[in-house]
């Protein structure tokens, strides 16, 4: 799997904004996911019989949403915070840095 790639794709190389909830539609509907239904069969099951397919849901957001990875992702996570009205991601990373740090200038 190559989370990056299957990001790019679905968003349009990150020029279409995708609710997480739509993204992993997507996902799953062109293979790149488990589907809901195996999702929610896995989720019945003990922990020692699970295939990982939550691990594979994860790898999609944890790899594609580190905000500071390169200019692309810091101008999309510029563009997504003004979107969402969402906080700071270093302030979420770190509080106490608002204390410190000038207002919010992402948007």
């Amino acid at each position: 799997m190559q989370p990056l790639r299957i990001y790019d794709e679905l968003t349009a190389a990150r020029t279409r904004f995708l609710r997480v909830d739509e993204l992993c539609r997507l996902a799953a509907e062109k293979g790149f996911l488990p589907s809901k239904k195996d999702l929610e069969a896995e989720a019945r099951l003990p922990l020692k019989e699970k295939k990982g397919l939550e691990k594979a849901q994860g790898l999609i957001f944890t790899e594609t949403f580190y905000w500071d990875l390169n200019p692309q992702t810091r101008e999309w996570t510029k563009r997504f915070l003004a979107a969402s009205a969402s906080p700071d991601p270093v302030l979420v990373a770190d509080p106490m840095l608002a204390l410190e740090a000038p207002a919010n200038n992402w948007a």
